[in-house]
């Protein structure tokens, strides 16, 4: 009878070893993928202040100054499948790790630069407003721009 008591007790303990094992694991999984989505910013897919600045602007000229601050010496183009935004900027700075979206075709990235560090970036949608015909592209802060009836953007 003994025996037997001692054999349940040593599966009762091991069965609570390996409970409490998996609700750790369980526990660790659980914490790393809350603070990986915490961690991760939100980056909007459009700028409204930029789509109503093309809609209004259909057909005419603006100046790259009017696409952000002023805080900024250069304004750059990524479009769709740019595999390398350190060699269009000159300086190491990975969009990849802030979005993904330059994987597909529907999406552009204008990045702002001041010497050689990135001020702001804007992901914005391609139907909102086109640069992909400026992609690998920097210009100054007066470069004219033109915006055509079907919002594709233009040096000019």
């Amino acid at each position: 009878h003994m025996e037997v008591d001692l054999k349940s007790t040593k599966i009762y303990v091991f069965s609570i070893f390996i409970l409490l094992s998996l609700v750790i694991l369980l526990s660790i999984f659980s914490f790393k993928l809350f603070f990986e989505n915490v961690q991760r910013v939100h980056v909007p897919d459009y700028n409204l202040r930029l789509s109503n600045l093309f809609e209004k602007n259909i057909g005419k000229e603006i100046l790259t100054e009017e696409l952000g601050g002023k805080s900024w010496d250069k304004v750059c183009f990524l479009g769709p499948y740019l595999s390398s935004s350190s060699s269009v900027l000159r300086f190491e700075w990975d969009i990849a790790q802030y979005t993904d979206v330059l994987r597909s075709d529907g999406h552009n990235v204008i990045v702002f630069v001041k010497e050689e560090s990135v001020e702001d970036f804007i992901v914005h949608k391609r139907t909102k407003g086109d640069f992909s015909k400026l992609s690998g592209l920097c210009f100054s802060n007066t470069q004219r721009l033109i915006i055509s009836e079907v919002k594709q953007v233009s040096a000019i």
